[in-house]
């Protein structure tokens, strides 16, 4: 992947909210809550890249100190909006002291490398204002042209991620995503969920651009046997979702696709980065799944080496960089994540794309900054970004807690890492909080985070 000279300081926008606006917008009487607890989740962005760099999200970091004295980021400088908005590129605009920190940080050479967490207009105005106004050079390795813009938006949506790979993916030995069809309206939508349960099939129905497993609805006979499922009891389900309500006059394309059937979820994930064209080619930066304990309860996202050996993984890897390397002809540039799906029979659906970084790029970076491009040799990672905090609500007292269980840098050489980082604790103010666990396998991982649990209760 190309960087910038490590000379030239990092600034990196949290722009969380900015990226998935029209998502939030749809979520009615939850709107203000998504938001917020997006914002929280910008305390991860401290992980990105390496220590050196300027950070601004659009809450405070309350673990800060934390981060500098205990994990290892010693050179971590923060900065947030007085006034958050949904537009950080816009609050930093609008609040002096913000936009001269980052001309500040810039240096002598008035130069920066500017890394956002999502690519939007509002974010092009910044650079645009930073390089007009402030004389700054702006160094944007993660972002395509403006022009291209439209692009990032297109695969941001089901359909669009659908339209294109189906066009791209025509090998049979390359994974397709799940059988399905594109709806113009949420009549069409339950008409065809209807098709899918008269054919004995589950299936399920999504918006367009929705995120965070928002904006969905499962129909299934067999876990929904007292439901009539008429297009009318399908249509009035679907209506009651504030995702699927619209003032909009504009049809907006609606998602229904057969809902991939499994005992033991697999919910594999793969990310790459997408250099500009003739710049470098495609490279998987890591490849991640879900664990699932339990009754279906999600323990986190892992990063290990066994993956690689899954059934699953080969077909996988090459639809990636297949996807990669025609993005990258279009102009795509930056980090791309698809998701998917295995069946029982180790078959595997592409579900959708994330043209940004996700919330385990994070930890991928956290390793290799810790412990090397091949951390993988070491060590596994378990991400859990909304653990229960068991009624705490402060960081201290989690610290204290913890205890033992914590992760330190400088433990014994001659022993694997192992312990527990606290990614975001911005969360506590919900009895929750983000934490990353480092161990020598899976089973020590799973094993370390039952404890944390435990000790928690």
């Amino acid at each position: 992947m190309p960087t910038a000279p490590q000379s030239i300081p990092t600034v990196i926008i949290s722009n969380d909210s900015e990226g998935t606006i029209d998502y939030l917008q749809k979520a009615g009487p939850q709107q203000d809550d998504l938001v917020y607890r997006r914002e929280l989740h910008g305390d991860r962005t401290c992980f990105w890249k390496q220590d050196h760099k300027l950070v601004l999200t659009s809450r405070p970091i309350p673990h800060l100190a934390y981060l500098h004295h205990t994990v290892g980021y010693t050179s971590i400088q923060h900065l947030s909006p007085q006034k958050p908005s949904l537009f950080l590129s816009l609050d930093i605009l609008r609040e002096p002291q913000l936009i001269q920190g980052i001309v500040e940080f810039a240096g002598a050479n008035r130069t920066i490398t500017l890394i956002p967490y999502a690519n939007t207009r509002q974010f092009f105005q910044l650079v645009a204002t930073l390089q007009a106004q402030y004389g700054l050079t702006v160094l944007l390795p993660e972002s395509p042209q403006p022009e291209q813009l439209w692009l990032r938006n297109y695969i941001n949506t089901k359909s669009g991620f659908r339209t294109l790979v189906s066009q791209w993916l025509r090998e049979p030995s390359l994974p397709p995503c799940p059988p399905g069809m594109i709806a113009p309206s949420l009549e069409t939508a339950a008409e065809m969920a209807h098709w899918f349960v008269q054919n004995n099939q589950a299936c399920i129905v999504k918006i367009d651009d929705g995120a965070d497993g928002k904006g969905q609805e499962r129909f299934d006979r067999h876990l929904q046997q007292n439901l009539n499922f008429s297009p009318s009891t399908i249509l009035k389900t679907l209506r009651n979702n504030p995702f699927f309500q619209t003032n909009s006059s504009a049809a907006t394309p609606i998602i229904v696709e057969q809902w991939i059937q499994t005992d033991l979820i697999k919910s594999p994930s793969i990310e790459l980065f997408i250099p500009p064209l003739g710049q470098g080619e495609p490279q998987i930066t890591y490849v991640g799944n879900q664990l699932f304990l339990e009754f279906g309860r999600c323990a986190g996202i892992l990063i290990a080496k066994e993956l690689l050996a899954e059934p699953w993984y080969p077909a996988f890897a090459q639809a990636g960089l297949a996807i990669a390397h025609n993005l990258q002809k279009m102009g795509y540039v930056g980090h791309f994540d698809v998701d998917a799906v295995v069946d029982e029979q180790d078959n595997l659906f592409l579900l959708e794309g994330n043209p940004r970084r996700t919330s385990t790029t994070s930890i991928h970076e956290f390793a290799q900054f810790h412990f090397g491009a091949d951390y993988l040799d070491q060590l596994v990672l378990l991400s859990d970004d909304e653990m229960d905090s068991g009624g705490i609500n402060n960081f201290e007292q989690l610290q204290t807690v913890m205890g033992d269980l914590l992760y330190l840098p400088q433990q014994n050489p001659h022993h694997p890492p192992k312990g527990v980082v606290v990614t975001i604790a911005s969360l506590l103010e919900h009895h929750q909080f983000g934490c990353l666990t480092i161990a020598p396998s899976t089973q020590d991982a799973l094993s370390l985070h039952h404890q944390l649990q435990e000790r928690l209760k």
